[in-house]
């Protein structure tokens, strides 16, 4: 006896051991960080495709709420899931107790599940509702801090500090208002399964106290059947939380689902490049016909072939006026180009034009494959890295400093 009381007390403490191991093995593989870093760094890779278009619909204060807080709630939305399973699992065995030991209760498998996801699909439209009506005024709040941040030089100038202030605090106050419906429908579908265990085992003694009284139910059987009611409500209760957790986070879904079917600039690009391709081999194969350039000159034939532009024109919608229309012209390589106009005449999308930074409406750019354009804009562009970082930014690979040195000489 005193054997088998040792090893039912060795029985208590295994279980927790085991748990403690896996929730510590789940750490270390955390499958929420590495499902958050996939989503950020697959919505990041998508944001720097984007075409001109698809980057002045996005703000860049919501491409950031949507890489460090949507990608989280996804993840967290994910992990729920997985919690999901692993609590079906622990239902399951204790489903399996209450059919082999007490049929009689057994209706309690049904109807509880059955309210609370009755209960679940009628509360979760106004969980949506409630989280949908805070989210834009979060995007709100933050476009305005970062506008004045960004242009917080002005604002002081013109003396509007105290006017921005009070602007800051009128949206900070209607967005904390408008969280308050939303914690509201959380506390009431919260507090839903927690009501369900109370009242369950109620009733489950109300109908059964009789019978373990005249004998036809154990005690034992009794006393687990009650702690059995107490498991199953509190797992259930808990998978109602993660449920209604995965519905709060279909914002997020819905958001980053936009971002993601977003155009970009690929098949553009592979277009581009296919034309370019094909414009390279047309022109190396007529160049081929022709003499060498002398050897005093240094060219190879390769240099030979000319950037043109074939009847280009360029409208940034196609309800706008054409900036660049049927233009049509041809340099060779080596020389140097002045574009000249007036302010606002269009030498910056010209330019643009060419380096492929941005895309013609009509006609073609024509460059050769082995040349490579750069787009240098009027502002001085600094990333946060050091001197050298910034100087090698076009090579990363570079690192001949005597080289560098003398360029800069």
């Amino acid at each position: 006896r005193v054997e088998a009381a040792m090893l039912v007390g060795a029985m208590y403490v295994l279980p927790m051991v085991v748990l403690h191991m896996w929730d510590y093995a789940k750490i270390i593989m955390d499958v929420e960080g590495h499902s958050r870093v996939f989503l950020q760094t697959c919505i990041f890779r998508k944001y720097l495709n984007y075409t001109e278009a698809s980057r002045q619909k996005v703000r860049v204060s919501h491409m950031q709420v949507a890489i460090m807080n949507n990608t989280a709630d996804l993840a967290k939305a994910y992990s729920a899931v997985l919690e999901m399973v692993q609590m079906l699992g622990k239902l399951a065995l204790l489903m399996v107790f209450m059919l082999t030991q007490d049929r009689d209760s057994a209706w309690v498998l049904v109807v509880m599940p059955g309210l609370m996801l009755l209960f679940g699909c009628a509360r979760s439209r106004a969980l949506s509702q409630a989280s949908e009506f805070a989210g834009p005024l979060k995007k709100v709040l933050i476009d305005l801090t970062t506008e004045t941040c960004a242009k917080y030089r002005t604002i002081a100038d013109y003396s509007q500090r105290p006017q921005m202030n009070e602007l800051f605090e009128r949206r900070a106050t209607e967005l904390r208002r408008s969280v308050i419906p939303e914690i509201q429908v959380e506390l009431n579908n919260n507090y839903f399964p927690k009501f369900m265990g109370p009242v369950f085992m109620g009733l489950y003694i109300t109908f059964i106290a009789r019978s373990v009284l005249s004998g036809e139910v154990s005690l034992g059987v009794f006393l687990a059947t009650l702690s059995v009611f107490s498991e199953v409500s509190s797992d259930f209760s808990s998978l109602y939380k993660h449920v209604m957790s995965v519905n709060t986070r279909l914002d997020s879904l819905k958001t980053l689902t936009k971002y993601f079917n977003m155009q970009t600039e690929d098949k553009v690009l592979k277009t581009m490049n296919e034309r370019r391709r094909q414009a390279t081999q047309t022109a190396w194969d007529e160049i081929q016909r022709q003499p060498p350039p002398p050897p005093d000159t240094g060219f190879l034939r390769s240099d030979l072939i000319p950037i043109k532009m074939d009847n280009m024109t360029f409208r940034y919608s196609a309800s706008s006026r054409a900036v660049v229309q049927d233009a049509t012209l041809s340099v060779p390589q080596g020389r140097m180009v002045a574009i000249v106009g007036s302010p606002g005449s269009g030498k910056g999308t010209f330019l643009r034009l060419m380096s492929q930074t941005i895309f013609p409406s009509s006609g073609n750019v024509l460059i050769p494959l082995h040349l490579r354009l750069l787009f240098v804009s009027q502002l001085p562009v600094l990333f946060d890295r050091s001197p050298w970082h910034n100087l090698v930014f076009g090579r990363p690979d570079f690192s001949d400093v005597d080289m560098m040195h003398r360029l800069l000489q």
